[in-house]
């Protein structure tokens, strides 16, 4: 629901606001608040709203470490904004960067892991790449196969 996304936007500015003044630009929450942000303008179909916060504070998520879920979470917001603006290749590249950080933090077989390569799967079908698309939802339903025998 729309009003619901705009009173959390209006939350989300209030909490970074107040985490600034408290706390300065490097505060690693923020990194997250910002992370937020930007997934509810891709909600309300704010692509290039979204993209351009994304891209903005890609790099302050960074301090939470490299692996960090946070950090497969900005990816994937990214590559639904670009895959909106129909850049697939940004959106491809981004899911690619999601897929290796939540191999490295869930290993094969989880359900984290098939639904990265569903979302592949979407990107090259929406690209028209059909031979990779198939392949990526194979893989998806082996991934969600093995995440199920466990």
């Amino acid at each position: 629901d729309q009003n619901k996304l705009d009173d959390a936007l209006t939350y989300l500015y209030k909490s970074q606001d107040l985490m600034l003044k408290n706390y300065g630009e490097d505060y690693p929450t923020l990194a997250i608040c910002y992370c937020n942000i930007g997934h509810c303008k891709l909600r309300l179909g704010k692509y290039e709203d979204a993209l351009e916060i994304l891209n903005k504070h890609e790099n302050r998520l960074e301090t939470l470490g490299e692996t960090h879920q946070e950090i497969g979470k900005i990816y994937a917001f990214l590559a639904k904004g670009y895959a909106m603006a129909k850049n697939f290749q940004e959106s491809s590249s981004c899911v690619e960067k999601v897929l290796k950080i939540y191999t490295s933090l869930f290993g094969e077989g989880n359900g984290h892991i098939a639904s990265v390569y569903g979302s592949l799967g979407h990107i090259y079908e929406q690209h028209e790449n059909f031979e990779l698309s198939l392949t990526n939802y194979e893989t998806r339903n082996f991934e969600e196969a093995e995440t199920n025998e466990k």
